[in-house]
């Protein structure tokens, strides 16, 4: 067994600030690919599962649905979106890499510019 909450303030290897809320330490840690794949396990690992994760999948899948639907996303050239390929010769601790950078344009959806979001509970 082990503690998410203390797995996830380890300073070894989050850094000094480990303790303090820095959603970009994700995004750089995993630039610089000093990071385990591991390290960060939202909702557990092993027979200690969170109860909650179907839950915040289906909140995270609404949203990603919001956004494409408030935006269009294109090719930075103009060319045809396709999906690459995964790196999958690796253990699949995490979620599986591409073979290379993706770079997309992303823009307002024409009509949809002045679109204001409530959430509803």
């Amino acid at each position: 067994m082990i503690s998410g909450g203390t797995m996830h303030q380890l300073k070894t290897v989050w850094g000094d600030d480990a303790d303090e809320f820095n959603p970009r330490r994700f995004i750089e840690l995993a630039r610089s690919k000093e990071l385990h794949p591991a390290a960060f396990r939202a909702f557990g690992g092993g027979s200690t599962l969170c109860p909650g994760r179907h839950f915040a999948t289906n909140e995270i899948v609404l949203f990603v649905a919001l956004i494409l639907l408030r935006f269009d996303i294109e090719h930075p050239m103009g060319e045809k979106l396709t999906v690459p390929a995964k790196v999958d010769d690796v253990l699949p601790v995490h979620v599986l890499e591409p073979e290379h950078p993706v770079q997309v344009k992303i823009k307002p959806r024409a009509g949809w510019e002045d679109m204001t979001w409530y959430p509803t509970l």
